[in-house]
């Protein structure tokens, strides 16, 4: 489908850098699919809803390529764009009076019922004391301790001084260990 999507559009345009462009996006697109996917998912958001925030985020990849440093890393720039889609997906409001009800997944069969039982229960957990961080310190804690982004590259994406970021990455794991404590019970150490 993407072929098809790829060569329609070039069919459109013989401009050479539309075709530079295009070629680019696709292996921007085919690179790092899964860790906007898991980007997505590490950040909150419901499972029926990823598909559409990845599709978002990609859309916005393109309409900005053009402003993107190639001398910067891309998987910062990458992640600031999740982030920002998926939190104005939860203030949209959208889904607002829907019924909150667990996500479900599809796993393979490698793992017993137990351990796929296990692992998704401690996934909504820490799911769940993620979301109760502030966003700015969700924002550092996500991109720092899930996504590996690295404290030098969020000093320019989130354009704050470097200890502002620290600070809110300390505070992050006290909140995320506080709040994971309450939820499961078990004292945790940031």
């Amino acid at each position: 489908m993407a072929g098809s999507i790829q060569s329609l559009w070039v069919r459109e345009s013989t401009n050479e850098s539309t075709h530079e462009k295009v070629d680019e996006f696709a292996q921007i697109y085919s690179r790092e699919f899964d860790y906007v996917w898991e980007t997505v998912r590490r950040l909150g958001a419901r499972a029926r809803d990823q598909e559409d925030l990845v599709h978002d985020v990609f859309l916005r990849v393109h309409g900005s390529l053009g402003t993107f440093d190639h001398a910067r890393p891309m998987r910062p720039w990458l992640f600031g764009i999740a982030f920002r889609v998926v939190s104005e997906e939860r203030r949209s409001g959208r889904n607002r009076f829907e019924v909150n009800r667990e996500d479900h997944e599809f796993v393979s069969s490698e793992h017993t019922p137990e351990q796929i039982a296990m692992a998704s229960e401690a996934r909504v957990k820490v799911n769940a004391a993620v979301a109760r961080l502030p966003s700015e310190q969700q924002f550092v804690f996500v991109a720092h301790e899930l996504c590996d982004v690295s404290i030098a590259d969020l000093v320019e994406l989130a354009g704050v001084p470097l200890n502002t970021l620290y600070s809110r990455l300390r505070l992050a794991r006290v909140a995320f260990a506080n709040a994971l404590h309450e939820i499961v019970g078990v004292e945790v150490n940031p």
